[in-house]
């Protein structure tokens, strides 16, 4: 049996873990977190540890803590004896044989008593775990530990490969293996309409440029005036976002849908034309670990604008499924959105493309296959 271990599983935002749940051992899959309930519709063996964990602190939620000078640094987390023996006898009444760990930093409190258990562990890094975490005092060491510990090291893009090579990570031992989008639920539209209307989705922090991307927009109303911006996603920058929009006076064509479920995610990409992300590194080196919204974008047919930045650019191919820019160069954002606005033929044939690339290589089933057969599992759940 697999068991998958996470902080929790109703994190809105982490769809990509319910997708494993999912699909790597359906039926034949043990869930272990800190907190929370198993996602909806999951019946199989389910453990909470509750306890604290202390690593996860999410970048965004530290860097504003630390702006109002009430952060304190994450450091790792240590399980104590009786989580380690509940979560033991849990594994082994259970017959779990393969573990897969999300998060390095779950990964790292977790690694002594699953290897004391006699599992094989895989370890998922999703991105803050390395970008940030990293450089606090004790993750670096604690990373080096789990990398020599792990059978494997899974991360999405050669961008995190590399970042995970630097910290010590064997080459041997890394799964690069993309997180996959359920393409028989990002469809393009039967009959999309030819509108103005640009989509953007994600959390509303610094790392995915929001505040950029509405520059970029304002100046696209210059060339079309009946354009609009639909932004999905919720966070700390939102008010900031707002009075953004009112200051370069597009307020009334900018449209805050907050987070929102899947069918409308669905719904809002199938009335755009174009899907825009301005990605940013950050002054500490934070950067996307892989581009998931501009692939949710392309299955449903439509060409992405984004900027060439951390793992999203690899989702990407310039000038076919959509067009790359340089990280904040918004008057070259804008321009790009202008032309493909202007040419309706040419931003139908790049988001086929877009389409057809999804397709063929971030299938959700088929990601899930790659993953499997390289955590041995295939054979089993075949």
């Amino acid at each position: 049996m697999l068991a998958i271990i996470s902080h929790a599983f109703d994190q809105p935002s982490e769809t990509f873990i319910r997708d494993h749940v999912a699909c790597l051992a359906p039926g034949d899959t043990a869930l272990v977190a800190r907190k929370g309930s198993p996602p909806a519709g999951f019946d199989g063996p389910f453990l909470a540890l509750g306890g604290k964990t202390h690593a996860p602190l999410y970048v965004l939620d530290y860097l504003v803590r630390r702006a109002l000078g009430l952060a304190r640094k994450p450091r790792p987390a240590c399980m104590t004896r009786r989580e380690t023996a509940r979560l033991q006898g849990f594994l082994q009444h259970h017959n779990v044989t393969t573990v897969l760990v999300e998060h390095g930093h779950v990964g790292a409190e977790f690694a002594d008593a699953l290897c004391a258990a006699g599992v094989r562990l895989f370890v998922h890094f999703h991105g803050h775990d390395a970008n940030i975490l990293a450089r606090f005092a004790g993750f670096a060491e604690r990373y080096r530990a789990l990398f020599a510990q792990a059978d494997g090291i899974v991360v999405t893009s050669t961008f995190m490969a590399d970042r995970l090579v630097a910290l010590g990570c064997p080459e041997a031992k890394l799964i690069v293996c993309p997180v996959g989008i359920d393409t028989r639920r990002f469809v393009p539209a039967h009959d999309r309409p030819v509108t103005k209307r640009i989509v953007a989705i994600g959390r509303l922090i610094p790392l995915k440029g929001p505040l950029e991307a509405i520059s970029a927009f304002a100046k696209v109303v210059e060339s079309h005036p009946d354009a609009h911006f639909d932004v999905i996603g919720d966070g700390p920058l939102r008010q900031r976002c707002i009075d953004h929009a009112r200051a370069l006076g597009v307020s009334e064509r900018v449209h805050f849908h907050l987070a929102q479920p899947v069918d409308r995610v669905v719904e809002l990409l199938q009335g755009a034309s174009v899907f825009i992300q301005h990605g940013m590194t950050q002054a500490d080196g934070a950067a996307e670990a892989f581009g998931l919204a501009p692939l949710e974008a392309g299955a449903c047919g439509l060409p992405v604008v984004v900027t060439r930045h951390g793992g999203m650019a690899e989702t990407v191919v310039d000038g076919r499924t959509g067009m790359l820019v340089a990280e904040g160069d918004i008057d070259g954002m804008a321009q790009e959105i202008v032309e493909l606005l202007a040419d309706p033929a040419r931003a139908q044939a790049m988001g086929a493309a877009g389409r057809e690339r999804v397709l063929t290589h971030y299938d959700q089933g088929d990601c899930c296959r790659r993953l499997a057969q390289a955590m041995n599992l295939a054979a089993k759940n075949a």
